[in-house]
């Protein structure tokens, strides 16, 4: 007795994907233009993921430079208070210096007027 002929089935092996969850269920593989368009979702998904990665980097390099703009500012202002106030300090340092250099002179005035009422004391005394 011969064996029945069966029948071709409508997809070959080439077709068939093998998924273990389900033995025995075959199913299509996509179609190149499937696959081509899915392929291309994927690359302009990807595309746009880089873009948006790009911006953000963009904005933190911005933000940076803001901050860096900002601190340098401060820095700067910081700077001219400190040239500021060393002026103003070695004004009062020439201020103290030349009151204190006046009050000595002022000092050796009245030691040198002291010297010669004292001198003057003693050589009218001498001649009585």
């Amino acid at each position: 007795m011969a064996l029945p002929k069966r029948a071709t089935p409508a997809l070959t092996a080439f077709d068939e994907v093998q998924d273990y969850r389900h033995q025995g269920h075959a199913q299509a593989r996509p179609r190149r233009e499937e696959v081509h368009e899915r392929n291309e979702e994927r690359k302009a998904e990807h595309q746009a993921e880089k873009a948006e990665r790009r911006e953000e980097k963009a904005e933190r390099q911005a933000e940076h430079r803001e901050e860096k703009a900002e601190r340098k500012a401060e820095h700067a202002d910081r700077k001219a208070d400190m040239a500021e106030r060393k002026e103003d300090h070695r004004e009062d340092k020439a201020d103290r210096k030349a009151e204190h250099m006046a009050e000595k002179e002022d000092r050796k005035e009245e030691k040198a007027e002291r010297k010669a009422e004292k001198k003057e004391e003693h050589g009218h005394g001498h001649k009585k």
